[in-house]
């Protein structure tokens, strides 16, 4: 599986208080929706309106737009795997 993120768009729900933003798996487009409060605590210096939320999350972008993952084996990773791995290994 490649999940790819080469569409920088992303918005803020401040209804669900969340960034939303989009992935690709082939053809298959995935929507990802992340929480603000999320932002806030990996970045707790940031505002919580919208353009600082917005602006956290921009900062916070990993800068590889793409993620190998070997599922022959019937891996499939959830999103708290993906995103310990891309911590470094520390749990979330």
């Amino acid at each position: 599986m490649s999940l790819n993120f080469p569409n920088p768009s992303r918005s803020y729900d401040a209804y669900h208080h969340c960034v939303n933003f989009w992935g690709y798996d082939n053809a298959r487009e995935i929507a990802f929706a992340i929480n603000d409060s999320v932002i806030s605590n990996l970045s707790p210096n940031a505002g919580s309106d919208e353009p600082a939320v917005l602006a956290a999350f921009d900062r916070l972008r990993l800068d590889v737009p793409s993620l190998e993952v070997d599922t022959t084996a019937g891996y499939r990773p959830g999103l708290a795997e993906v995103a310990a791995f891309a911590d470094g290994g520390r749990p979330a």
